[in-house]
């Protein structure tokens, strides 16, 4: 168990930096469209003849076409283009925050993680993981505990093939070692297939490279 949870809080604690490192554009990257300068609007639900509103496109006098979930915060003063909001969009006029006439900037992070997926993966998956760390570890301190007392069963005690769990870590550990280094270093600078044929050949090498290092040298009987 302790093994395993040291998987799950390395992991935890990746997913959690991300959550935390990953923002959306900077302000400055921004542009404002108040609703009062949106010259049309349209509802419409996603499945037909369904009267359920999904989306609420917004048409500028500029020509730019905006796309607004009716789930987002602030939907119904969208859709009936309430003068006293604006929204902070990007050059692809992707939603980023919801603005007021007094120059607050509002719900940001909300947008962060809807349009970064990354962001809210790693506060969902990171979190559990943490989590999962935890009670990994509290088994183990538990039955250890137990072991060293002469109060834990025989029947509860679980045979450990070493090697296995040396291969099964030490794969587990160049996983975390690719998307927490070598991904971020090659990001942006290498197609996504590339990264992914990099990930598969060095994990099949050092699996092979264990496992061939174990049929040459096998156990003491």
């Amino acid at each position: 168990m302790l093994p395993l949870g040291l998987v799950f809080l390395v992991i935890g604690i990746l997913g959690l930096r991300n959550y935390f490192r990953l923002k959306g554009p900077p302000l400055s990257d921004l542009h404002e469209v108040r609703l009062l300068n949106v010259t049309n609007v349209v509802a419409e639900s996603e499945i037909p003849s369904s009267k359920r509103i999904d989306n609420i496109w917004l048409w500028t006098s500029t020509g730019a076409k905006i796309r607004y979930r009716s789930r987002f915060p602030y939907s119904s003063e969208v859709q009936h283009l309430d003068p006293h909001y604006g929204l902070l969009l990007d050059r692809f006029n992707i939603v980023w925050a919801v603005t007021t006439s007094r120059g607050e900037v509002l719900k940001r992070n909300y947008f962060d993680e809807y349009n970064i997926e990354a962001k809210s993966v790693g506060k969902f998956c990171g979190g559990f993981m943490v989590i999962g760390a935890v009670c990994a570890f509290f088994v183990f301190f538990y039955n250890e505990r137990r072991l060293r007392a002469g109060t834990l069963p025989a029947e509860e005690m679980m045979p450990i093939r070493t090697r296995q769990l040396i291969l099964i870590g030490s794969l587990v550990g160049y996983l975390v070692f690719c998307v927490a280094v070598v991904f971020p270093l090659l990001s942006g600078k290498l197609p996504g297939w590339v990264l992914m044929l990099i990930w598969v050949l060095g994990g099949g090498l050092l699996g092979n490279g264990i496992v061939s290092y174990f049929r040459k040298h096998p156990p003491r009987s």
